[in-house]
């Protein structure tokens, strides 16, 4: 991961009016601007508020029929001080700055800035970008907020400083924020032991370059577009004309408003707040996009697409210089991305100052093309990108001779970042949507590819789905989101991640607060008189893209899976609490399995119909028997039915099967197209060319984990690796792989006739016949046919 790269200077930023001592840019035939502007005087410091805490709104929010969220309190870790201000409007789709001045006697040694807004806030000091994206989506419960903590003390200097908060409020939920109905920002900066907090002595003003909806209705210049349904954000409408050097040191701000303190922490609207507690986003430094049109540099004439193209597909934060000749002149923006399956992402509009313009957009995309639409009169002189991501290193890699599964590895590894942002996503641009099923895989190819800060996603995903869960017992297919849909086969299908989770990280904390949400999920099934599974609609019936899917055979799988993980790791973990109903009831779906859905071929509901999915949970789930095998293999090698998401529990069933060819015949076989692509992303569904779907979809890389765990053979099978089994297989020739672990990283190496092997004690190592004879083994000895991996390196040489 590259360095965040921070400090950037203001003018070279977003604003290119530097030194305009709050006023806007010279405008020939502005539009007029509608703020209400309160004459003050600007402090040099923060005072304490005069606002007595009895004139707020006491009523706490209702948490009713929410029995986990308790689970949240380890999330609580700072009081604040400070009150919930705004400018005295509430206005959707709005950008507010607020400004605070700081004045130390020397460098600070700790300066950690608790920030909370709504909707999304950009952090500057002295006109340096401290932080971009610095608060998470709303939604740690339906009435409560999320917290971050920005690190100020490499900003903050000697003497008087500024901190500005710029806060765009959407006004807007979807599938992964949940709007409280008003806009609001509380702070605390913690310097070196003194507090500075939010409150009526902070300044405020709305920013008239950030147009919208309202104020241009009727004006015929805001764009009538398609818009996401699904999406909280908003597309940005800039107007350059109206820019401000807001954020400087020097920017005089004594004619803004004092803000208005509107509310307290713990109350409506904006509930408790709970730390987001993942790292924050990555900043990196403007890279040139390639000119793919070769238009840098010429005077657009008459209207012109333009595309400028990235390093691979990511997420980015646009960024152009350009020459506009009369001031006025609108470019759409958007990428390669905007439109799958007839829903859109975000397309944003830049509106010319006359002269040079420097832009830096500040809310992420994704992509691997930016696209520009000019109009005649303007004149590109730079375009570019700054690289932005969820900031955690990849560690964990596959690297085989067989150059397409390194291939396959390596874009299956940045199409999991690309959909981790707030929360996982589906995918990053239509919808933004953390389902229960899509972060099931990612969930699994994190603990594979990330360490300890990739985890902390996880772990989030965990304690967050404790404000969501019920009474009732049924939990929402996303959270947080404003729609709580159950999805019984994907909720099945995440209650398994919790095992894999702690067999990865060892985190009994989460687990254990996790693990009774989930073991009371499963016992809202009902069987049948014969004991097989009583199939179970939700309210969202869904199992699979595509067709032929066998429902009640997956079903069947997928609950019988998952109740038999969660029995495992209840008793791994100390909570017997469910291990009766476990045991009673998986021994009656066992024995009705075979004579229900055993055919002459294979297992289906009905003869003929065999679906690979179905098939496909059958041996995972331990329902098929090793009789069963070579006839479920068959149906695997012959039937592709499953979509990209399905398609990882076919491939782990041929692995677990030992049928190591037909998983890497199959493996290559449905995914050569998007091997051969150029795109260094993975898709949503099946296609020549990816235009059925998105380009880049969190379900869709199952593939990493058939070579972590089939390949390079890396599977835990106690709490944070404190016991593991390496049964590595050497059918796509020479390799080397990476498994990261809380007790250090797995480290295998196959090179021409030798295996060396590096990783903690409390490993066994268990070799196949796909490597030839073993000549000589130093570093351990063999015992009931496994060497033991005690923390030295392991040498093991190959008859040639």
């Amino acid at each position: 991961m590259k360095n965040r790269s921070y400090p950037i200077a203001l003018c070279a930023l977003l604003l290119a009016s530097c030194g305009q001592s709050g006023s806007a840019s010279d405008v020939s035939s502005n539009p007029s601007t509608a703020s209400s502007e309160v004459s003050s005087t600007s402090s040099s410091e923060m005072v304490a508020s005069s606002v007595s805490e009895e004139s707020f709104d006491r009523t706490l929010p209702s948490r009713e029929g929410l029995p986990y969220v308790q689970n949240l309190d380890v999330l609580k870790k700072h009081d604040f001080q400070g009150r919930f201000i705004w400018e005295k409007k509430t206005v959707a789709d709005t950008h507010v700055a607020f400004r605070f001045h700081v004045s130390l006697e020397k460098d600070p040694q700790k300066a950690i800035l608790h920030l909370s807004a709504e909707s999304k806030a950009t952090v500057f000091v002295n006109g340096e970008v401290a932080a971009i994206d610095a608060v998470l989506k709303r939604g740690p419960t339906k009435v409560d907020s999320f917290y971050q903590d920005v690190d100020l003390a490499s900003f903050l200097k000697k003497g008087g400083n500024v901190v500005t908060i710029l806060v765009h409020y959407w006004a807007h939920s979807g599938n992964a924020s949940v709007d409280p109905g008003v806009a609001g920002l509380i702070y605390d900066l913690e310097v070196d032991g003194k507090t500075y907090s939010s409150g009526s002595s902070t300044k405020v003003k709305r920013l008239d370059s950030y147009r919208n909806i309202r104020v241009l209705s009727g004006t015929g210049e805001y764009p009538e577009r398609d818009r996401s349904t699904f999406l909280s954000e908003r597309e940005i409408y800039y107007d350059a004309r109206l820019e401000e050097d807001f954020a400087s040191l020097s920017y005089d701000d004594s004619s803004w408003a004092n803000a208005t303190e509107i509310g307290l922490p713990g109350y409506v609207p904006f509930g408790d707040l709970y730390l987001g507690d993942i790292p924050a986003f990555t900043y990196e430094e403007i890279v040139d996009a390639v000119d793919v049109d070769g238009v840098l540099g010429k005077t657009i004439t008459e209207p012109t697409t333009a595309h400028f193209r990235l390093s691979e597909n990511m997420q980015f934060l646009p960024y152009f210089e350009l020459e506009a000749e009369n001031g006025g002149e609108d470019i759409a923006f958007y990428t390669n991305t905007y439109r799958t399956q007839n829903n859109v992402s975000l397309m944003d509009d830049y509106v010319c100052k006359k002269g040079n313009n420097v832009y830096q957009h500040l809310y992420w995309r994704s992509g691997s093309t930016l696209i520009l639409d000019l109009p005649a009169g303007v004149r590109l002189t730079k375009v570019g990108y700054r690289r932005t991501a969820y900031d955690a290193a990849e560690i964990g890699y596959f690297h085989s001779e067989l150059e397409d599964m390194t291939t396959l590895w390596n874009k299956a590894s940045n199409t999991l970042r690309i959909c981790m942002r707030d929360t996982f996503m589906d995918c990053p641009e239509r919808e933004r949507s953390p389902y229960a099923g899509d972060s099931a895989n990612q969930i699994a190819e994190a603990l594979y590819t990330m360490g300890e800060d990739g985890w902390k996603m996880l772990k989030k995903t965990y304690l967050t789905l404790s404000g969501w869960a019920r009474e009732d017992g049924i939990f929402p297919l996303r959270w947080p989101s404003t729609t709580t849909n159950e999805c019984p086969m994907q909720n099945l299908a995440f209650s398994l991640t919790l095992s894999e989770y702690y067999r990865h990280t060892g985190d009994l904390d989460t687990v254990k607060a996790t693990f009774p949400i989930l073991a009371n999920y499963v016992s809202l099934w009902n069987l049948n008189d014969d004991g097989s599974v009583k199939y179970r609609d939700g309210t969202f019936q869904w199992t699979d893209w595509g067709s032929g899917m066998d429902n009640e055979l997956m079903e069947n799988g997928w609950y019988y899976w998952a109740c038999q993980s969660l029995n495992d790791l209840g008793k791994m973990i100390g909570d017997t609490s469910h291990q009766a109903f476990f045991e009673e009831r998986l021994p009656r779906i066992k024995a009705a399995f075979a004579p229900k859905f055993r055919k002459e071929k294979g297992f289906a509901s009905k003869e003929g119909a065999y679906d690979d999915r179905g098939n496909a949970l059958a041996v995972l789930s331990g329902l098929a028997d090793e009789e069963d095998y070579e006839d479920v293999a068959n149906i695997l090698i012959s039937t592709k039915k499953a979509s990209p998401y399905m398609e990882r529990y076919a491939e782990e069933a041929l692995g677990k099967m030992g049928k190591y060819e037909a998983l890497k015949d199959r493996i290559l076989d449905r995914y050569q197209p998007m091997i051969d692509y150029d795109e260094s992303t993975l898709w949503e569904v099946w296609s020549p060319k990816p235009k059925d779907g998105t380009i880049n979809h969190g379900w869709s890389g199952g593939p990493l984990l058939a070579m972590a765990k089939y390949y390079a053979g890396i599977v835990p099978t106690s709490g944070g690796y404190a016991t593991y089994d390496v049964t590595p297989d050497a059918r796509l020739g020479e390799f080397e792989a990476l498994a990261p672990t809380p007790r250090g990283n797995i480290i295998l190496s196959y090179k021409g006739n030798t295996l060396i092997i590096s990783g903690p004690s409390g490993g066994t190592l268990t070799l196949n016949d796909s490597f030839g004879e073993v000549l000589q083994v130093e570093g351990s000895s063999l015992v009931d046919g496994s060497y033991a991996l005690s923390g030295e390196t392991v040498t093991v040489t190959f008859a040639n």
